[in-house]
C-alpha cells in the first residue's frame, strides 16, 4: 500500500504544479505594512506554535487586519476544538488536485494580500495551498519544497517564533 500511496502523491503535486503554472498573477503592488486581509497557515500537531500563532493573530488584529487562520492536521483525532481555523489535511486533496474541503475552496477564492506560512513540513495539502492561494504575496521561510512563495526568509534551523519575529520586521 505504501508504494501506490507514494505514487498517488507524485502525481497529484504533479497536478497542482501543472495547476499553478497556469495561474496568472499579473503584477500587483503591495506595501506589506498596509496589507489588511492576511491568512496565516501553520502546523496544528505542533502545540507550541498554537499559542505562539495565536499570540501573533492577536498582535496583527490589533493593527486592523483581517486575520484567517488554516492549521494543517496530519492526525485523524484533534486535541481541541478549533472553531476560528480552518483545519485541513492530505487527506482533504484528491488526485484530481482538488480540494474536498469546503471551507478551505472559499478562502483559496478570496482574494487575499499576505499568505503567511509559518510551517516546517512538505506536506500535500501545503503545497496545494501555497501553489493555488490567490494571495498577492506569500511570505514563508526558504526551503526546497516552497517554490511558489514570492518573499523567502532564510532561517537555520527553523523556529517558528524566530520566523514571526523577522516577518513582524516587515509588516508591522
Amino acid at each position: 500500500m505504501q508504494p501506490l500511496k507514494k505514487i498517488k502523491e507524485k502525481i497529484t503535486h504533479s497536478m497542482i504544479s501543472r495547476k499553478a503554472r497556469k495561474i496568472s498573477k499579473g503584477a500587483y503592488f503591495l506595501d506589506l505594512r498596509t496589507a489588511k486581509n492576511i491568512a496565516i497557515l501553520f502546523d496544528l500537531n505542533k502545540n507550541s506554535n498554537f499559542e505562539t500563532i495565536n499570540q501573533f493573530k492577536t498582535c496583527l488584529a490589533n493593527k486592523g487586519k483581517s486575520i484567517q487562520l488554516l492549521g494543517y492536521n496530519n492526525s485523524k483525532k484533534l486535541e481541541h476544538n478549533y472553531n476560528d481555523i480552518i483545519v485541513y489535511s492530505n487527506d482533504d486533496i484528491k488526485m484530481n488536485a482538488k480540494s474536498t474541503n469546503k471551507a478551505l475552496n472559499e478562502l483559496m477564492l478570496q482574494p487575499i494580500d499576505l499568505l503567511l506560512v509559518l510551517n516546517n513540513n512538505n506536506s500535500l495539502a501545503t503545497h496545494y495551498v501555497i501553489s493555488l492561494s490567490q494571495a498577492h504575496c506569500k511570505i514563508g521561510a526558504l526551503k526546497d519544497f516552497y517554490q511558489n512563495l514570492d518573499f523567502f526568509i532564510e532561517m537555520l534551523p527553523y523556529e517558528t517564533d524566530k520566523l514571526i519575529k523577522e516577518i513582524k520586521k516587515y509588516i508591522v
